[in-house]
């Protein structure tokens, strides 16, 4: 579900550069922020950052697809959910909680949507009939 430099590069730098302990993170980690980012460090947020923003850009398909069959509200959703995703990834840097809700908002939406659209396909078209009454005609 997302562009062509996500796959290879996003996870991939993610797990040869490390991140930079602290602020919490991982657990045995000092809570104090580093002063300053490693060059191992500043890979792995690269390599998050090109991932978070080819995740957010693909939460534009579905949109337009809702707005197309009328689904407003799902529509709106994928449009929001990339700003809930940007700020967790943006909020990281303050807190580990902010990084942990950006990244579940961001599994958990096409998750939503895959299910919506799923159940798009296995429900039946309703036919709209028109009665009598309904064209003005009286029995």
């Amino acid at each position: 579900m997302t562009g062509p430099l996500h796959p290879p590069v996003s996870p991939s730098s993610a797990a040869v550069f490390t991140a930079d302990p602290g602020g919490g993170f991982p657990a045995a980690a000092p809570g104090a922020h580093a002063a300053s980012l490693s060059r191992h460090g500043a890979l792995h947020l690269l390599g998050g950052m090109i991932g978070h923003l080819a995740l957010c850009a693909a939460f534009l398909v579905p949109a337009r697809h809702f707005d197309a069959h009328r689904r407003r509200g799902w529509a709106i959703g994928s449009r929001l959910v990339p700003l809930g995703v940007l700020a967790g990834f943006a909020g990281s840097s303050l807190t580990v909680a902010a990084f942990t809700i950006g990244a579940g908002l961001g599994l958990l939406w096409p998750a939503a949507v895959t299910a919506r659209l799923l159940k798009a396909q296995t429900t039946p078209a309703v036919t709209v009939t028109t009665t009598n009454r309904q064209r003005g005609q009286r029995r």
